[in-house]
């Protein structure tokens, strides 16, 4: 991903209104950085990973990939969205 683009999504996830006022900026830009490591090392367990450096439980991690898929839909969906000219469409 561009870091245009990661910078945007980023952005985008720390926005209140679809993030549920749940700050997810530090768990995006530690799996942002940790995308280098899953490329060379095929055992990683980013899972592990990721609950021992936040302190929280597998249900929590869970979660909060949950809670990140369902912004990054909407992500994709605005963004999908604005590339098409409303004037094109006929009524």
């Amino acid at each position: 991903m561009a870091k245009k683009k990661k910078k945007d999504f980023i952005k985008f996830a720390s926005s209140t209104y679809f993030n549920n006022k749940r700050n997810l900026k530090p768990i995006l830009k530690s799996i942002f950085k940790l995308n280098q490591v899953i490329v060379q090392d095929n055992n990683f367990n980013i899972n592990t990973h990721l609950k021992k450096e936040f302190k929280i439980s597998q249900r929590a991690l869970w979660n909060r990939f949950s809670e990140l898929t369902k912004i990054a839909e909407s992500y994709l969906v605005l963004k999908n969205t604005q590339k098409i000219n409303c004037t094109a469409i006929p009524f």
